[in-house]
């Protein structure tokens, strides 16, 4: 009779037009990948290609924590076009930022299948830089050799021998917390609520910090959304074309260096809720597992001070606005463009932070 030692549960996380552009490649590593872990590990690999499938639904989130510590293997399958789905980017940045806090970050295994040399600690984007920080694995000479060639199953057996390896000392890691946290457990309630008490104190602390540097990407962004603006008319009042050429090439220098502290603040702010996020998810989930009045107080101080969360989705709104009438300026002049990309990476990192900030208002 077959015995089976044990199930791993795996999340693809991809682009749906690189799907289709990459001759369903997804649903292709779903079938072989899966097929060659259980041959090589004899364990089965469980692999979901969409948060609702998974069963993560709409608290996506929060259930992406559970996932983390249950040892879930996230594989962010990589083009270039995956940095600039904003579904993508906020599904690996929580990912990695509950690994992150929790010591497994290993569980985020990326496959790369194109733009694997404009993936570098170098890039403008954050989340380039986080994938070339892991241990990434560069699948697109495999792909175009096809999936019956030796180049695919060499790399589908180096995608395997990579998960097992992560998941080993994922597991080991996972494990040794719990064994610690139920050593802690037997210290006493009281204990353990005083050191809740005593925490709550920074976590407010980062989370003022995380409100600051919100208030300084929007008064970045003020300053820059009225020098876009007063630019744009300067172009389409131009008299005609040489005065026009005239006024691109200025305004172009006008814009470049708000677009850059744009881009800086607002990376800064997306880079503090990344690293807040997880944190605050675990504390939510211990305070809330306390059932003494003092925790339950902590808990309530604790929401009181996530009042920005509430301004969440509205200044979402504001920032798609802003995408589009950059968008609009940047295609006038190539040098415009050129000057204004970096306020579309820093809209892209605020639109990022704040819809993960949003998400809060469930915890």
């Amino acid at each position: 009779m077959d015995t089976e030692l044990g199930v791993t549960q795996c999340f693809i996380s991809y682009v749906h037009n690189d799907n289709d552009t990459f001759g369903k490649v997804a649903e292709r590593l779903k079938s072989d990948l899966s097929s060659m872990y259980a041959a090589h590990t004899g364990r089965r690999l469980e692999i979901f290609l969409d948060r609702e499938s998974i069963g993560w639904g709409s608290n996506w989130a929060q259930e992406i924590r559970r996932g983390v510590e249950n040892a879930t293997i996230m594989i962010p399958l990589i083009t270039l076009r995956y940095f600039q789905s904003e579904s993508c980017r906020s599904e690996l940045l929580t990912f990695y930022s509950n690994a992150q806090q929790l010591g497994v970050t290993e569980l985020i295994a990326p496959i790369i299948l194109a733009g694997a040399d404009k993936v570098s600690s170098d890039s403008s984007s954050d989340e380039m830089k986080l994938i070339a920080s892991l241990q990434y694995i560069d699948i697109e000479e495999a792909w175009v050799e096809g999936y019956e060639s030796p180049q695919w199953r060499r790399a589908l057996h180096k995608m395997v021998l990579s998960i097992e390896k992560a998941l080993l000392r994922a597991e080991t890691s996972l494990l040794k917390d719990s064994v610690d946290d139920l050593a802690k457990d037997r210290t006493g309630s009281d204990s353990k609520a005083s050191s809740v008490v005593a925490d709550a104190t920074e976590m407010i602390s980062a989370v003022l910090e995380v409100e600051s540097l919100a208030n300084d990407a929007t008064a970045s962004l003020g300053v820059l959304r009225d020098q876009v603006e007063k630019a744009t008319k300067a172009i389409e009042s131009a008299p005609d074309p040489k005065k026009k050429q005239r006024v691109l090439i200025a305004s172009a220098a006008s814009m470049r260096a708000p677009a850059e502290d744009y881009q800086a603040k607002s990376q800064a702010f997306e880079e503090s809720v990344v690293h807040l996020d997880g944190q605050i998810r675990a504390f939510f989930a211990e305070l809330g597992a306390i059932s003494i009045a003092a925790a339950q107080g902590t808990l309530t101080d604790l929401r009181k001070n996530l009042r920005y969360v509430e301004k969440a989705e509205e200044a979402k709104e504001s920032i798609e606005g802003f995408i589009e009438s950059v968008k609009y300026a940047s295609a006038m002049n190539v040098s415009v463009r050129k000057a204004v990309e970096p306020a579309l990476r820093g809209a892209t990192a605020t639109r990022n932070a704040l819809t993960m900030m949003a998400k809060w208002a469930d915890l």
